[in-house]
């Protein structure tokens, strides 16, 4: 099958291109499909005017026209079709991919839409600074283009019943949650050798120290959730550490150590920004491991509910045991009690009791980041969930 993905945007500073269309072609192709991507960097015109050939994998990070509108969506629809696709994927229902995709369907191509974010009302629309033009342009694609798609993939259940609800019958709605990848993963696992993960705690100053994760860009909580936890902890466990690996768009990571000096509780936390070569020398993966416990607050929200963090991904795949709250796809990821510990979400004292209750067992710990690691190559495996995209390109008619 030859299948063409229009990408939402650059391969950097978001994720999705990254983290979910190019492993999804990889995949794809090798199961032995003809697979083509065309990246639109609008967002990063530094990757512009590059082809390149990855894992079988054709990719073009196209030039970008001057101006943007009309001429983006109009490059990207010409580029898409050009290679005579059986089926063309295109990921989100938003912004220059998501008018491509009207462009297609102007063309009578046969296109499949992917969704991994809730974009419109009570979602992104309200969390990002948009203009009043962008965001009825946003709430618009949202609500129309999963029913002009032939099929639609989500990558979250609560996505899939929203879909359900815009009057997609269930029949052209396949779920396809993100995955692991083995050529991402392996080399993680090896740079977090004992060795080097005890060098790198050593270096954060958490050598002798009780530690927990938190992965985070912050968007998932506010910073005073993480505050209350951290007081808790600090009271049964006083050497307890928390180590805050990522940045906020708006600076939260400044407002939680400003909370926490106001709570006494400054010299608990270790903060780590994530540098672009982090991702590619092994030392993320020597920061997560560096961790005892990841941690994982979720406020129950639509956006929360609808997303799939490749965070959480990234933590089970090298093991690391998790105390997340049971929202959106953490039940999904997770089996309470076997490959991580769920909690209702707002209740912050089952939150310590839970973190605890990993910090003071090692025996547990490995447990259930074994089945964590286990249950995450046995179900989501881009490998298996590249079938999923294969029933939802047959549906269309291939």
């Amino acid at each position: 099958m030859r299948i063409t993905v229009i990408a939402p945007f650059a391969l950097r500073p978001k994720g999705t291109t990254r983290e979910r269309a190019l492993p999804l072609a990889r995949a794809l192709a090798a199961r032995g499909h003809r697979v083509r991507v065309i990246i639109p960097p609008w967002d990063n015109p530094s990757e512009a005017g590059r082809c390149w050939q990855e894992a079988g994998v054709e990719v073009e990070s196209v030039t970008l026209p001057r101006p943007l509108l009309p001429r983006l969506p109009l490059l990207l629809a010409k580029r898409a079709l050009a290679s005579r696709p059986d089926v063309i994927h295109v990921f989100k229902p938003k912004a220059y991919s998501g008018l491509a995709a009207d462009l297609l369907r102007v063309r009578h191509a046969r296109w499949v839409l992917d969704h991994d974010d809730w974009e419109g009302r009570g979602g992104w629309n309200e969390r990002n600074q948009y203009s009043l033009a962008q965001r009825l342009l946003f709430q618009w694609q949202e609500q129309h283009l999963p029913r002009r798609a032939a099929a639609v993939t989500v990558a979250s259940r609560t996505l899939e019943t929203q879909v359900w609800g815009q009057g997609v019958a269930p029949g052209q709605v396949f779920y396809l949650p993100n995955g692991a990848e083995h050529a991402k993963y392996d080399p993680w696992v090896a740079a977090a050798d004992e060795a080097s993960v005890l060098r790198m705690r050593e270096q954060l100053g958490i050598a002798a120290n009780p530690t927990l994760l938190l992965y985070t860009r912050f968007v998932e909580f506010p910073p005073a959730r993480v505050v209350e936890l951290l007081k808790r902890l600090a009271a049964e466990m006083p050497a307890v550490r928390l180590l805050v690996l990522g940045s906020g768009f708006f600076g939260e990571e400044n407002d939680l150590q400003g909370l926490a000096a106001q709570a006494g509780l400054a010299s608990c936390i270790v903060q780590r920004p994530i540098q672009p070569a982090d991702l590619e020398d092994g030392t993320l993966a020597r920061l997560i491991c560096a961790a005892d416990i990841g941690i994982f607050p979720m406020n129950d929200n639509l956006v929360n509910r609808a997303k799939c963090p490749v965070r959480v991904v990234d933590m089970m795949a090298l093991g690391l045991p998790i105390v997340a709250e049971r929202v959106g796809q953490m039940g999904e990821y997770l089996e309470h009690n076997v490959s991580g510990l769920l909690i209702e979400p707002g209740n912050v004292a089952e939150f310590a009791q839970a973190s605890l209750q990993l910090l003071q067992s090692s025996q547990l710990r490995t447990s259930i980041g074994a089945a964590a690691r286990a249950q995450l190559w046995s179900r989501f495996d881009w490998a298996i969930l590249a079938e999923q995209a294969e029933r939802a390109y047959a549906s269309t008619g291939l």
